[in-house]
């Protein structure tokens, strides 16, 4: 069933098994093409591979079916390309702070992404001082450049008991 096989594809992308997640993702794009969770999920598994113009496929047709232009997403995924090729912050776009324009975990994790780690764990202090959870848990791959800062884990040492694991 739908919900069984994105358990297994999300189940393998947080364990960091992308290449057995990817395979779920494939098989969940072929039986459920006008879903964009599934577009979402193939997406940001290719990014974690490196797979950049395959990720960039996948994520111009989540837009396509969300209704919003693929350009906005398609430069994203060309930033997080070229801040993985040079290791240097690269500035967001405004079109990048629009939640409508980036899909739900690339725009929650976006200054990640993009290096821009300061500008992320400011983000993440904030959200906790107020009381709301982060998205996903601390082992979700997306935090793994961040894992290694010391502000980092002095938020996961505060507020470690508010937020899964």
């Amino acid at each position: 069933s739908y919900a069984i096989q994105k358990d297994f594809a999300t189940a393998f992308f947080l364990a960091r098994d992308y290449e057995t997640s990817l395979g779920h993702w494939r098989r969940l794009v072929q039986v459920y093409p006008a879903r964009t969770d599934v577009w979402d999920g193939l997406g940001r598994t290719l990014l974690q591979l490196g797979r950049f113009p395959e990720a960039t496929e996948a994520y111009q047709e989540w837009a396509t079916l969300a209704g919003v232009g693929t350009e906005p997403v398609a430069r994203f995924v060309t930033s997080v390309a070229e801040h993985r090729r040079t290791g240097m912050e690269l500035p967001g776009l405004p079109e990048f702070d629009d939640p409508t324009l980036i899909p739900g975990q690339l725009f929650r994790f976006r200054y990640v992404l993009l290096g821009l780690d300061d500008v992320q764990l400011d983000s993440l202090q904030v959200s906790l001082e107020r009381g709301v959870r982060p998205i996903g848990t601390w082992g979700h791959p997306f935090w793994d450049p961040l894992r290694d800062h010391p502000r980092f884990q002095a938020l996961l040492d505060e507020y470690a008991d508010d937020v899964e694991h």
